[in-house]
């Protein structure tokens, strides 16, 4: 989470530099030839990564954010205290990284040269689902592999899905 607000800390400019770099090291790895490439062609290049940079690391980040506390709902004591019912496991980590990505998008808005739009919000949100899918088959295929050995009575707790 302290990744997701000092990325939103940063201004317009120093975000958009952020983006470039990260767009330009990208290039270079999945353009043929990038480095012998003219100075106009690839600077074209790296500036048509840019929203594709930018957009995966919103769905990245909270992906990430999602599986953690996705892991640390399902393994810690708010998990027995909640008394979660199976299917319901997502629906914590779901609101909490939606309300979180609202939030951040809020807090953008307040930023020097950036805004907060819902379509991030969106994009934020469909990221934690994916990793929250994630988890679930995971704890999916742990389970079943648990109940192939007849290992259920080892299995039973944080394995639980």
């Amino acid at each position: 989470m302290h990744q997701i607000a000092a990325f939103s800390s940063q201004d317009g400019e120093k975000s958009s530099a952020v983006s470039s770099g990260v767009s330009y090291s990208v290039a270079k790895v999945i353009v043929k030839n990038f480095t012998s490439l003219p100075k106009e062609e690839s600077e074209k290049k790296v500036l048509s990564l840019v929203p594709f940079v930018r957009k995966g690391a919103h769905f990245t980040i909270y992906c990430a954010l999602s599986i953690s506390s996705f892991f640390a709902l399902h393994f810690f004591t708010l998990a027995k205290s909640l008394k979660l019912k199976k299917r319901r496991k997502w629906l914590y980590p779901a609101v909490f990284c939606l309300i979180y990505a609202a939030s951040d998008e809020i807090h953008q808005s307040f930023v020097s040269g950036r805004d907060g739009n819902i379509p991030d919000v969106l994009l934020d949100f469909s990221g934690a689902l994916f990793g929250i899918l994630i988890c679930t088959l995971i704890l999916h295929f742990i389970n079943k592999l648990c109940h192939k050995k007849r290992l259920s009575t080892n299995c039973r707790g944080p394995f639980t899905a």
